[in-house]
């Protein structure tokens, strides 16, 4: 799961090039979610040492504007993660083994 959700190829086609999902010297997975009527958008997104969870919505369950997870809360997490990266050692997550 660390391999498919920090590959940056893999979210091109959804989230295009240079996407707030992409760390240029870090391996960060990342899971984007929006609810089918627009009331909740999230991103929780995580490195070996670090996890770190946005939720965006209303207090009374009205929806927010109809735009997916990673428009609504992915600039709030880009910008905590910009900020709190740097304080952590650049880790990878370990090799997918094959165990058959």
């Amino acid at each position: 799961i660390n391999d498919i959700l920090s590959d940056n190829k893999a979210r091109i086609p959804i989230f295009k090039p240079q996407s707030p999902l992409e760390f240029e010297n870090y391996q960060v997975a990342a899971k984007t979610g929006t609810t089918q009527d627009f009331r909740d958008g999230w991103i929780i997104g995580y490195t070996p040492s670090l996890a770190v969870g946005v939720w965006v919505g209303n207090n009374d369950n009205s929806p927010i504007k109809k735009e997916p997870g990673v428009v609504v809360a992915g600039p709030i997490w880009r910008a905590f993660m910009d900020e709190v990266l740097p304080k952590y050692p650049k880790e990878n997550f370990p090799p997918p083994t094959n165990n058959e």
